[in-house]
């Protein structure tokens, strides 16, 4: 193959550098003071009716993305034993008949400026 010997050497000891300096099993100063903000403003009774609206939000948000032609969006599951599996505040829309979802981010990114958190080509 084209890498070979020390080159490929060389390149795993620079993949593996880079990957220890993304990577950490350390939580991140910037999420534990995001989580912290959220939590006291989750505790204050406007943080209760925020949550609220986004849940309703995020729940209109799917019923009118269903009626798009080509789009899909993953439902709970019903309660079983009192419980819920999915965030209620998670959109996740299947585009796989129109577009791949790298496009369908793209689209909505530029349009929209929504930002989705993670696509599939």
């Amino acid at each position: 193959g084209c890498l070979e010997g020390e080159s490929l050497s060389e390149l795993q000891d620079a993949v593996s550098d880079l990957l220890n300096i993304l990577q950490s099993s350390s939580p991140s100063a910037l999420l534990l003071a995001s989580l912290d903000a959220a939590r006291w403003q989750q505790a204050r009774e406007e943080g209760r009716s925020l949550l609220a609206r986004a849940v309703l939000l995020a729940s209109k948000t799917r019923h009118l993305i269903k009626k798009i032609p080509g789009l899909h969006v993953l439902e709970a599951p019903s309660k079983s034993g009192g419980m819920v599996a999915m965030d209620p505040l998670r959109v996740t829309v299947g585009t796989a008949e129109i577009c791949s979802g790298d496009e369908a981010c793209l689209a909505i990114e530029e349009s929209h400026r929504v930002f989705a958190e993670v696509s599939e080509p």
